[in-house]
């Protein structure tokens, strides 16, 4: 009787010991992520059937942000939230801070005029703010998509701030003229990629360059051009002066020399996704060049925004479903989820 007593203590002795185990060791659990693939398939699809409905394109034709997340919130699951982005076409609004005086902003309202107009389909408003400069700081909105410079400014004290500015996204467009050594002051050689070359003489008319070539910036601002003018013209009254505007021709010229020696526009992407122009000073009466700017100022918003009813805290951890779309134009329509509990 005694043993088995003792066999009866060692058994529960044991099964105390092992239950008390658990609590230092959590039991080996793999996650297959079939949830993740579900979550993935339902808001891909729900895009495709809102897409193949042609209601996605109105949508986004109309700005209509509202419309288009309530439709995309009853095809989801409650627990998950969303942001949809638009990537390749320009913004609705594009917010132009201008470093100028009262008198250029006059100008330059008048060479992005009309500033309210369509483009395939969609309105597109370009609003102009001054920006100031306090204390080594350009002070310019939060919203800022472009920042708009006339005539040449030694940039250098900024360089911080304005690769901050293009690391987010934005754009720097500039119409100035500029001699050998403004080009090599450590910014219009560096973010600009500006070269100095003289090789003659120019003739002051430009026409674009490499428009035929996708990868070219020209390209994207070529067609802006074109659908906004209706025809493709040439573009005169570039300055010309002696010892000014030589800047070497390559991959990432607009606007060239008739003689097809010097560059009177170039635009580039800078290595942080920013984009930024260059414009020779012109009589900035050319109606053909003024749209050219203007064309520049679409593509250096940096065609992406986003089509929410309200600013989203968007967290590091995401994932995306995403279509490409030809409406006019080609873009990528694409929903960035992600679970909120």
């Amino acid at each position: 009787m005694k043993g088995f007593v003792r066999i009866l203590e060692s058994i529960i002795a044991s099964i105390i010991i092992l239950s008390s185990l658990t609590f230092f060791f959590a039991p080996s659990t793999e996650k297959l992520g079939w949830e993740d693939s579900f979550i993935h398939m339902e808001i891909h699809d729900s895009v495709e059937s809102i897409y193949k409905s042609g209601r996605l394109t109105d949508y986004v034709r109309r700005n209509d942000a509202h419309g288009l997340g309530s439709e995309i919130s009853s095809l989801t699951k409650r627990n998950i939230d969303f942001s949809v982005s638009i990537k390749g076409m320009p913004n609705s609004d594009i917010l132009v801070s201008c470093l100028c005086s009262d008198e250029e902003e006059t100008v330059l309202e008048g060479i992005l005029g009309p500033r309210e107009f369509s483009y395939n389909g969609r309105t597109i408003h370009i609003g102009i703010e001054k920006a100031e400069i306090s204390q080594n700081t350009i002070l310019m909105r939060r919203e800022t998509n472009v920042l708009f410079i006339f005539n040449y400014m030694d940039m250098t004290p900024f360089m911080e701030q304005l690769e901050d500015f293009l690391g987010s996204g934005g754009g720097i467009l500039m119409i100035a003229n500029i001699n050998e050594n403004q080009v090599n002051d450590g910014f219009m050689n560096t973010t600009f990629s500006l070269r100095w070359e003289d090789s003659g003489g120019a003739s002051g008319n430009g026409v674009f360059y490499g428009k035929d070539s996708p990868s070219n910036v020209s390209f994207k601002i070529y067609k802006y051009f074109t659908k906004l003018s209706g025809e493709e013209g040439s573009m005169d009254k570039f300055d010309k002066g002696p010892g000014i505007n030589k800047i070497s021709v390559d991959d990432s010229t607009v606007l060239i020399d008739t003689n097809g020696k010097y560059s009177h526009a170039k635009a580039r992407v800078t290595a942080e996704r920013g984009r930024v122009a260059w414009f020779a000073d012109y009589d900035r009466k050319d109606a053909n060049t003024s749209l050219a700017v203007k064309s520049s100022v679409m593509w250096s918003s940096g065609e992406f925004y986003r089509l929410d009813t309200s600013e989203k805290n968007i967290p590091q951890v995401t994932s995306m479903a995403a279509i490409e779309v030809y409406d006019g134009d080609p873009y990528e329509f694409g929903v960035e989820y992600w679970n909120i509990f």
